[in-house]
């Protein structure tokens, strides 16, 4: 697989630009917009969180239709609410065509997700592609223990 290319949210090239129909940006509210267009690039579909946030039937307020969600090469799964560390594992290490983005919510963060793409001690802790920074990081080291759900995606 080609290796992954960090988009950072906050681009100018794209942080201003409107999620879907709403007043919110990329660069405040994108780190879905932008998880996708990782995930989407990394599957041979060259997506910018540009690309992503300007299609107005995946969002409504902003918020993310996960099932409206159409790029070649990827189809949404499910979504997770809660921490199921046999599940994120599972999808990152057991089946080379499953890609899962982590949730977060602590005091800081109202919301923040990430493309989680690899696992450290057992599912203690995961290498996420964070769109924040657009670096990868140790989510539990970089947030806290402070995964509140997860959405899960195929190749296909």
């Amino acid at each position: 697989m080609p290796a992954v290319t960090y988009y950072r949210q906050g681009d100018p090239r794209w942080s201003r630009n409107r999620i879907g129909t709403s007043w919110l940006t990329v660069g405040g509210y994108g780190c879905v917009c932008t998880c996708i267009a990782m995930l989407a690039t990394y599957l041979g579909s060259p997506t910018t969180p540009s690309q992503v946030a300007s299609n107005r039937i995946w969002f409504v307020l902003g918020k993310i239709l996960w099932g409206n969600i159409k790029i070649p090469h990827m189809k949404f799964d499910r979504r997770e609410y809660g921490r199921n560390d046999r599940n994120i594992v599972s999808a990152i290490n057991g089946d080379p065509d499953s890609f899962v983005f982590l949730q977060i919510k602590n005091r800081i963060y109202k919301e923040h997700w990430m493309w989680a793409i690899g696992v450290i001690d057992n599912g203690k802790s995961y290498w996420v592609a964070d769109p924040l920074k657009g670096d990868r990081c140790d989510i539990v080291k970089r947030y806290g223990n402070s995964i509140t759900g997860a959405a899960y995606f195929k190749k296909v």
